[in-house]
């Protein structure tokens, strides 16, 4: 029969087939050892002598080393490169501190290692799973939506804890996010969880890829790596926001404390001096709210305080401030509102405190608040006389009978 590496056989005489020795390093101890066949022709039909056998053996060994000798260079390459990678997406990785910059860093990171076609990030919120961040071929409907905890591979994820689907394969049929959306779109898929310090998963990092077999073992084992440092990276985080939370909010209302109010203060200031546009200021103060302590207890007037606080917060848009100034006295910076709709704001919000349904031991309470205010610029261009000249106008609201709200004039001095 003809050789496959000819068209025919003539011209052939003799032929030698020898198998090319394998190599097994330690490493490679548990995979099966790549094989090579080394075939010799010639014109004469002459048997191989002895010598000629020595050396064509000789010749297959020779081979073997350096077939070897190439592939262990290659490897060393490979290796080299992935580790390049990995720290260049580490590095992303590090370069974050708020929520969203990981996030961001995340996925960046994740595309340094691996071709991918769908890269997300699911985080855990009480009874559900939320996308917090995706990149990807129309997905921009599945970003920051949630689904049930059970639901999808993301949700067997975060229950069972364990890389899914094995070995990467996915053929489309198990939902990846909801019980109800599959897609057909990718032959590779790889749900990853991001364990906390406690070894639960906070989340999951997801990556699929349209071409089957894109996630290795050496490639999972990189991206389950890099999702340890993620969740890491995410606790950190979120730590770093409500640390600074805590800084910035008053804690027993929940409303911006007063130095957060005195910087906000100074940014929308400065604002409504460069584009022309008004800024009112709301003190307002809880009338006899010493009575409120004595009589019913601190607790009790600390939830009064928090009651109150929750009606400010639901009546102020979001580019408002509401803050407790201190004590029982709240202020507001209303931006781009001038005196009657910063009246008509706190008249809203005094009839809402007077209503509010406050019960101590059977017995009904009524708390009612007196406001002052002064808008820029025409009660003044400053913030110490903008708040001087609001204050006054609180106090003529306590002189005139309480639970009233007094804009600033220039008869009240």
């Amino acid at each position: 029969p003809s050789l496959p590496y000819y068209r025919n056989h003539e011209g052939v005489g003799a032929i030698m087939v020898l198998r090319i020795p394998p190599s097994r390093s330690e490493d490679d101890a548990r995979e099966m050892p790549r094989t090579g066949i080394l075939c010799v022709d010639r014109e004469s039909e002459e048997a191989w002598s002895d010598r000629e056998r020595q050396v064509l053996k000789m010749a297959a060994a020779k081979l073997g080393l350096e077939i070897d000798s190439s592939r262990m260079l290659l490897n060393m390459d490979r290796e080299r490169s992935t580790a390049h990678r990995l720290y260049l997406g580490l590095r992303e990785l590090n370069s974050g501190l708020s929520l969203e910059s990981v996030f961001a860093a995340s996925l960046k990171a994740v595309k340094t290692q691996v071709p991918v076609e769908m890269v997300a990030l699911c985080l855990r919120d009480d009874d559900q799973h939320q996308i917090v961040q995706i990149e990807g071929p129309a997905t921009e409907k599945l970003a920051a939506q949630s689904f049930p905890l059970d639901d999808g591979l993301v949700g067997q994820a975060l229950k069972t804890g364990r890389t899914l689907p094995a070995g990467g394969r996915y053929l489309g049929a198990a939902p990846i996010f909801a019980n109800d959306q599959t897609s057909s779109d990718y032959g590779s898929l790889l749900v990853i969880p991001l364990p906390d310090e406690n070894n639960k998963p906070l989340g999951c990092l997801v990556v699929a890829a349209a071409e089957d077999g894109v996630f290795t073992k050496s490639r999972q084992e990189i991206l389950e790596l890099i999702a340890t440092q993620v969740a890491i990276k995410i606790e950190l985080a979120q730590a770093h926001e409500k640390l600074g939370l805590m800084a910035t909010t008053d804690g027993l209302t929940g409303l911006a404390n007063h130095r957060a109010f005195q910087n906000g203060y100074d940014v929308m200031l400065d604002r409504a001096k460069r584009t022309g546009t008004p800024l009112c200021l709301l003190m307002g103060d809880l009338d006899h709210f010493k009575n409120i302590n004595d009589s019913f207890g601190h607790p009790f007037g600390d939830h009064v305080l928090q009651k109150v606080a929750a009606v400010l917060a639901d009546t102020v848009r979001t580019v408002d401030i509401a803050a407790r100034y201190g004590g029982e006295e709240f202020a507001l910076l209303l931006e781009n509102c001038d005196a009657e709709g910063g009246h008509m704001l706190a008249e809203r919000i005094r009839e809402k405190i007077q209503h509010l349904d406050l019960i101590n031991e059977d017995q009904p309470v009524v708390v009612t608040i007196s406001t002052g205010i002064a808008v820029f610029p025409e009660n003044g261009t400053e913030k110490p006389l903008l708040v001087e000249r609001a204050d006054r106008a609180l106090y003529q609201a306590k002189r005139e009978g309480r639970n009233q709200t007094v804009v600033w004039s220039a008869k009240i001095g």
